[in-house]
């Protein structure tokens, strides 16, 4: 698992997480189980807000930040 190269779009999370006080920002409340990282992230090296990615998915994202593009969404394929 790599940090998303998408600059902005962690700036966006980073964000998330400074307002929810370190949990992450695609859950619902502040409990234990969503502070980042957050269970799921824990559990089965899944984050949910595509701040943690797997190398699949951090080389797609490099490709499209080398076409001009970037990420909009945290569950963008």
């Amino acid at each position: 698992m790599k940090v998303n190269p998408d600059v902005k779009y962690v700036q966006g999370i980073i964000k998330g997480l400074i307002a929810k006080e370190g949990h992450c920002p695609c859950q619902i409340g502040k409990t234990e189980d969503n502070l980042c990282p957050c269970k799921p992230y824990r559990e089965e090296q899944h984050c949910c807000c595509n701040l943690y990615i797997d190398d699949e998915k951090f080389n797609e994202v490099l490709s499209k930040l080398d076409k001009g593009g970037e990420q909009t969404d945290g569950n963008e394929n």
